[in-house]
């Protein structure tokens, strides 16, 4: 409906027609004003109410009859007679390159996805960016943390542990597929069985949390401490944290790559930091091994410097998370929701295992139980890191499922060894 006169607050009013229809307006106002008023819809993204408009953003751009060029309608004030047109194809045309272009300056990482820049995009039917994106990545301080950690273990896994212990072929099957598999399994049946109302982000942290690999020093501790096997335990532990390296980037991969989720994997980055920051530092640390090099007398150091390390990664993923706001937000945050999952998941593998385990020989049984329920923090933290990036805005999410289980899984498992010989 075209403006009445009589709202005009200033007696001198102009008449103007924007898309063929009439309006009225005072001789001051842009514009924007007028089509704002009038809900007439155009882009704008840096006009804000009370602060002096600058046509910065140039998304606001409106033809003006008689005018060779576009002009940004928040800056450009009416005259009467003026005739606008804000929405045929050279107008159009111009909206929706100017927000593509800007959304390619926009980091992934850093865009909420209910921002004006979306709103609007939306709006104009943008269904795709046809500019590469301009965003230059800031240099990741965690990486070369991550490698040396990966050096490290390369340096401490002693192979003759394997070689020892790979007769007992059938156990290490067992252990091996219930570490990578159904684990994995009970996580997903666990998510599907009630409705837990987790965002896309925190279950992509329950599923990292599913694949990983097992302790290598708790799950060896706690089968001596049961009475079990501890070389069936160090060769296994030693082994899920080999094929860990590989299956857990390839599991999320399978899982998350093409899906719509809240987290986005970019397959060649991906396999790139894997192979940069776990994989070759952890052939680095073997080759030692394979050179005549013996590092377990300095092994109380080299895990030393492995938790000290640990703790900065943690700190800086939850100092880019805190700086984001991820934990501002109670629908992504329901940490009540997310104990109850983990103590949940916690007894309900701890009470399918003994199932598989009661088939083997008496002394086997504690090491496939503790390899195939307790999960890695000393790999899992700085593997999610290297795979997402301290810089993601959502990597305290994603690890909090790991740091959570972690004290959960000491405190049960303990309980258990110092029972198990009691039965």
């Amino acid at each position: 409906m075209a403006t009445n006169p009589k709202e005009i607050t200033d007696r001198s009013f102009v008449a103007i027609k924007i898309n063929g229809k009439n309006y009225f307006g005072n001789p001051n106002e842009t514009i924007l004003d007028v089509s704002k008023r009038n809900g007439i819809e155009i882009p704008h993204l840096c006009f804000k109410e009370g602060m002096r408009p600058d046509g910065n953003c140039r998304a606001c751009m409106v033809e003006i009859e008689g005018e060779r060029v576009l002009q940004p309608s928040c800056v450009r004030t009416i005259s009467d007679g003026m005739v606008v047109n804000t929405n045929n194809d050279r107008v159009i045309h111009s909206q929706k390159l100017v927000l593509e272009l800007l959304t390619s300056d926009v980091s992934d990482k850093i865009y909420k996805k209910d921002s004006e820049l979306s709103d609007w995009a939306e709006r104009l039917n943008i269904k795709a960016n046809r500019f590469p994106t301009n965003v230059q990545e800031k240099h990741d301080l965690t990486h070369p943390a991550i490698a040396v950690i990966f050096l490290i273990q390369g340096m401490m896994v002693n192979n003759d542990h394997l070689r020892r212990g790979f007769m007992s072929w059938r156990v290490h099957m067992v252990v091996q597929f219930g570490i990578f598999l159904g684990f994995p399994l009970v996580v997903w049946g666990l998510l599907r069985l009630l409705p837990w109302d987790f965002s896309d982000t925190l279950q992509t942290g329950l599923l990292l949390l599913a694949v990983l690999p097992t302790t290598i020093s708790t799950a060896v501790v706690y089968s001596g401490q049961s009475g079990g096997n501890t070389a069936t335990a160090l060769f296994n532990a030693t082994l899920s944290n080999l094929v860990g390296i590989l299956v857990v980037p390839l599991a999320l991969l399978a899982m998350k790559v093409g899906t719509e989720t809240g987290v986005n994997l970019d397959t060649t980055a991906f396999v790139k930091k894997i192979c940069l920051l776990v994989i070759l530092p952890f052939l680095v640390g073997q080759g030692f091994r394979w050179v005549g090099s013996r590092p377990e007398k300095y092994k109380a150091k080299g895990q030393i410097v492995c938790q000290l390390l640990i703790l900065y990664i943690l700190l800086a993923t939850f100092h880019g998370s805190f700086q984001e706001g991820v934990f501002e937000d109670d629908k992504e945050l329901p940490l009540i929701r997310l104990l109850g999952f983990l103590i949940s998941l916690t007894l309900l593998v701890r009470l399918i295992v003994p199932l598989f385990a009661k088939s083997f020989q008496s002394e086997h049984r504690p090491a496939i139980f503790f390899c195939i329920t307790e999960k890695t923090l000393a790999t899992g933290l700085p593997m999610a890191t290297a795979l997402f990036g301290s810089g993601h805005p959502q990597l305290g999410m994603l690890v909090l499922p790991i740091l959570l289980y972690h004290p959960i899984q000491l405190l049960v498992d303990g309980v258990i060894a110092s029972r198990w010989n009691k039965k």
